[in-house]
């Protein structure tokens, strides 16, 4: 399972996470400080079927230096 962490709004900490069953993931090599990736994950339900939704999420980063960026879309 994939882990995920999400925050609340107007908080400086952690407020709660999931795991993800079933996910794939990819991250991409550096490219000239350049990252992304993304992650999916189905939603099963306990008889094996498919459920409403699934879970997934992109997300691209730039460090160079001191400078850094990150940003990261989750549904």
């Amino acid at each position: 399972p994939t882990m995920r962490h999400y925050f609340g709004p107007n908080q400086n900490a952690t407020t709660g996470d999931m795991s993800w069953k079933d996910s794939i993931a990819y991250s991409s090599p550096n490219l000239s400080g350049f990252t992304f990736g993304g992650a999916w994950a189905s939603k099963e339900n306990a008889s094996g079927g498919t459920s409403n939704g699934s879970n997934w999420s992109v997300n691209a980063s730039y460090v160079m230096g001191p400078w850094a960026a990150a940003i990261v879309v989750q549904d």
